[in-house]
């Protein structure tokens, strides 16, 4: 076993503290237990080789531990991203009153959360294959523009929601009703609301998304961290604070970091084998399954990125914006499990050297991409098929990123 390995693993086995990988404005991430997080944004991680201090978080991901998909059991949605698994106890006509399912005892009891933020929520555990946009839910047909209940016996009402009730209870004024209805939470199923009415102003600042074990995700401000704990405030006001062992994974969102699967590529091409073609999807493989990689633990599912199939290019025009190029690429964990796929990144035209990814396998993925980007004008990815054709061969590209 390598020097480094047995060092880290002591250092894990003396003071059982999670370790984490770390992505910074640093090309090369660092890992190691996390020591702290200023309010400035700088980490400072223990390594095997001393103390590392970074300028600024990218990534911060626990080793060990899968980056974990949406829970299947209740929770709320909101318009900025943030799910939190977790019991609805009541409300009124402004906010919900929310108990949310944390795997140990910390101060959040209840958190208190404007009606105008929420864009869903489910009383019982979703569907696996759930879409990522309330407003993509299939009982909502052509009723996106008004708020719409499933009940738990499959039926579906349209109308507007006039309030939540302790008890608790919803009241709803049907579509087509001139009187409101009162509907126990014991016969509902889940709600959507309609999305023009929900508000999150865009922040002034950047925001850390916290991802924990349990599959909540929270946007947070002003994130501090200690060796025992991560600090910060929701978008609705509350003050989180989680053991370190129970996050997942903590991500900026800012102006300096564009997801790549929110641009529209400047020229998108799909050749399919025996004439059978699958476009990229955004935010789903290909398959419309969650956006997932196999992982040395488990399954890592992503909330952004996209999937894609052999044969595919995608080219985006850079015009010398960005410095790095960041993703994980790999074949789906079931759908691909069997499958090979040629990958090819090409900056300018000219491909980039990337060993040990072609042909991308079962055993070989997912892959870290890490590329370099000064001065480039276009970026392509390709993804052609491998020694088996296109059998299995969903390729699936996690959180690409783009580092300004």
């Amino acid at each position: 076993m390598l020097p480094g390995l047995l060092t880290i693993l002591g250092l894990l086995t003396a003071g059982k503290a999670p370790l984490f990988h770390l992505e910074s404005p640093e090309p090369l991430p660092i890992q190691g237990r996390l020591l702290s997080i200023e309010a400035e944004g700088q980490v400072t991680i223990q390594t095997t080789e001393g103390t590392s201090k970074t300028s600024k978080l990218f990534r911060l991901r626990q080793l060990g531990v899968p980056r974990p998909c949406r829970p299947r059991v209740p929770m709320l949605l909101l318009s900025n991203g943030d799910l939190i698994p977790g019991e609805i106890t009541g409300g009124n006509q402004q906010i919900l009153r929310v108990k949310p399912q944390l795997s140990t005892n910390t101060p959040e009891t209840s958190w208190t959360i404007p009606l105008s933020l929420t864009t869903a929520f489910w009383l019982v555990p979703p569907p696996a294959d759930l879409p990522l946009d309330p407003a993509e839910y299939p009982w909502r047909e052509n009723q996106r523009r008004h708020d719409t209940v499933l009940l738990r016996n499959g039926d579906v009402v349209v109308g507007t929601v006039e309030a939540i009730n302790d008890g608790p209870s919803l009241r709803i004024l049907p579509q087509s009703e001139s009187a409101p209805r009162h509907l126990e939470f014991a016969q509902i199923a889940a709600v959507a609301f309609d999305p023009s009415l929900s508000r999150t102003p865009r922040p002034r600042y950047p925001v850390t998304r916290l991802i924990t074990v349990e599959g909540m995700r929270l946007c947070l401000k002003s994130v501090t961290a200690d060796a025992s704990e991560i600090r910060g405030e929701t978008c609705f006001g509350a003050i989180v604070r989680r053991p370190l062992h129970t996050v997942a994974a903590l991500e900026l969102e800012s102006p300096e970091v564009v997801r790549l699967g929110e641009i529209k590529p400047q020229s998108e091409a799909t050749e399919g084998y025996l004439s059978v073609r699958w476009p990229r999807t955004v935010n789903r493989s290909v398959k419309g399954r969650p956006l997932c990689l196999p992982a040395e633990t488990g399954i890592d599912c992503f909330d952004y990125g996209f999937g894609t199939h052999p044969r595919c290019r995608l080219t985006y025009r850079l015009e010398k914006k960005y410095r790095r190029f960041l993703a994980s690429v790999g074949l789906d964990p079931v759908t691909g499990r069997g499958g090979t796929a040629i990958i090819r990144i090409l900056l300018d035209g000219q491909e980039q050297s990337l060993p040990g990814l072609n042909p991308l396998t079962a055993q070989n993925s997912p892959v870290a991409i890490d590329i370099n980007l000064s001065g480039v004008r276009e970026l392509t990815l390709l993804v052609d098929f491998g020694p088996t054709g296109d059998v299995q061969a969903d390729v699936n590209w996690g959180d690409p990123r783009l580092i300004r």
